[in-house]
């Protein structure tokens, strides 16, 4: 509205909207105009700048007049949901003409990519061809060994990189691990010796450690629940006695023996339990069935602190500088991206968990390129499951970049993170490591973060930087203290990343309600439920409270 007109005319009467007076929020700037007045003169001023409108509308030649934006219709971001989708396929598979009926949990990224995508309006990028590129990703064997004898089939298959049957391969070892009982402490004496019963364990855990990264990775049910397991770890034993050649080649192992691999077995539970609370199954109303909305944060509460020692005792491995600490910092990023980026419990993210997911986008960047330098590209994009993860990573800068603009309502203001050439390096390792499988149909992924990426930044090129300055952790990839690029928060505020607790749940709740005040509320059928859902179990409490 212009300025001078309101200095002339200031509202008689304006209070704050219903939904600011029920928060008891101080908010006489609210925008919500159902309580304001303004003076009969004003009415009158308005009524004559129409009239004059309408007169120079009437006097300009026909069809110069600028038409008004088409209202959105409900099939408008049908290939927004088709995109996200193809996103949660590559964490199962490759994309094939069979994807449409292959089940994808929330944890693969495709509810995030989902409402990111229609947040940006990423829809108005989508070309024609491109549509048509990601709806028509048949499988190669399908094209091209339809007809052919089972000998053909069964070599190409053999030479042809594909993780379709992953889940149900790691699900059969799983059963039959279980069925042989290994998941239990052996209390029968003198069956097995002491190397055979560390074997047993060994094969257990081993089994074990691959089904939760499978089922993380594909945001499915994990087959078997902790209290099931009394399992021994794997302890020091006769059987890892290194000769002087293997010692050498690999000098970690000789060092740590089987704490690095118990330390990942952590991880991989951490994991777990973070795709059994933050993507627990939730009904069409976006309710939990058996959780609260408290009762899920209490958790995640708990699962931090695990996540801050787990990170601690890493450090006290003192493996920094191998590629054993770098892969494990990834995973340990991936884990915190999966637990703060938008999900079924936290659609919305709050500041503090937009800033945790701000530094695992530049830590993990800055591991990859690194063992890029020193390993080669195959070393962080060999296989379709490692397209995804970049793809994730680079989706998940860009929207933290996104929430920090939108959150502070100014388009002048500076970003807290930049993460600009974080998400050209993603793209640059995608098309390189595509390159390098041969898999040209999954530089799809690529345009599809370039498409994002315009979004988010405009039309600006970013080039990605050169091999030379990829060679170390001190490589600046965003204005991040490096020392903090692995933890969850500054080392000085251990306690404020507890964000859930007391005050830290009022101040979320406000950061989602402000959110709906200026964002269009039917954005997402998924995004108005759980909204719905949320402040209907805070009310709740709330009322419970004052009674």
């Amino acid at each position: 509205m212009d300025p001078t007109w309101e200095s002339q005319f200031p509202p008689t009467v304006s209070k704050a909207c219903s939904r600011c007076r029920a928060r008891k929020v101080k908010n006489e700037q609210c925008n919500i105009t159902d309580c304001v007045t303004y003076t009969y003169a004003a009415v009158k001023s308005l009524q004559h700048r129409i009239s004059q409108l309408e007169f120079r509308l009437n006097a300009s030649p026909e069809g110069t007049a600028s038409q008004p934006a088409p209202v959105a219709e409900t099939g408008q971001f049908d290939d927004v949901r088709k995109a996200a989708e193809e996103i949660g396929v590559l964490a199962i598979g490759r994309p094939s003409g069979y994807s449409d009926r292959i089940y994808m949990g929330s944890a693969t990224g495709s509810t995030f990519a989902r409402i990111f995508f229609k947040q940006i309006h990423l829809v108005a990028s989508t070309s024609r061809s491109a549509r048509q590129e990601l709806s028509s990703q048949d499988h190669e064997l399908a094209r091209n060994n339809a007809a052919l004898p089972p000998q053909p089939v069964a070599r190409f298959l053999l030479t042809t990189n594909h993780g379709d049957d992953l889940w149900q391969m790691s699900r059969y070892a799983m059963s039959t691990a279980i069925e042989m009982g290994l998941h239990r402490r052996s209390t029968t004496p003198g069956d097995l010796n002491s190397d055979d019963r560390e074997i047993r364990n060994r094969t257990w855990w081993c089994v074990y450690t691959l089904e939760r990264q499978v089922a993380v990775i594909t945001g499915r049910v994990l087959s078997v629940r902790e209290h099931a397991i009394d399992a021994p770890k794997p302890c020091v034993s006769t059987l890892d006695d290194l000769t002087d050649y293997e010692a050498r080649a690999a000098p970690v192992f000789q060092k740590l023996n089987v704490k690095l691999f118990n330390h990942l077995v952590g991880l991989r539970q951490i994991g777990g339990r973070i795709l059994e609370s933050v993507y627990i199954a939730r009904g069409t109303d976006g309710r939990a069935s058996r959780n609260t909305f408290q009762e899920i944060c209490n958790e995640v509460g708990k699962i931090q602190q695990e996540l801050e020692s787990w990170k601690r005792d890493m450090e006290s491995l003192n493996v920094k500088g191998t590629r054993e600490y770098s892969e494990m910092k990834i995973e340990y990023s991936l884990l915190l991206l999966l637990m703060y980026r938008p999900s079924p419990t936290f659609m919305i993210p709050s500041k503090e968990m937009v800033e945790i997911c701000s530094r695992a986008v530049s830590g993990t960047v800055r591991q990859w390129l690194k063992l890029e330098f020193q390993h080669g590209i195959t070393a962080i994009c060999g296989c379709v499951r490692q397209v995804h993860s970049i793809l994730m990573v680079g989706l998940a800068g860009l929207y933290c970049d996104w929430h920090m603009k939108a959150m502070t309502q100014s388009p002048e203001s500076p970003l807290l993170y930049s993460h600009g050439s974080n998400v050209a390096s993603c793209m640059d390792l995608i098309e390189r490591g595509t390159a390098r499988m041969k898999e040209e149909g999954l530089l799809k992924y690529r345009d599809l973060l370039q498409a994002a990426r315009i979004k988010v930044y405009g039309p600006t090129t970013w080039e990605p930087r050169s091999v030379q300055t990829q060679a170390t952790d001190a490589s600046s990839v965003a204005p991040v203290d490096p020392s903090s690029t692995l933890g969850l928060i500054g080392p000085d505020n251990l306690q404020s990343h507890l964000f859930f607790q007391g005050d830290g749940l009022e101040t979320y709740m406000n950061q989602v309600t402000g959110y709906f005040d200026n964002t269009q509320l039917g954005l997402d059928e998924g995004l108005t439920a759980w909204f719905g859902t949320f402040m209907d179990e805070l009310q709740s409490n709330q009322n419970r409270e004052l009674v």
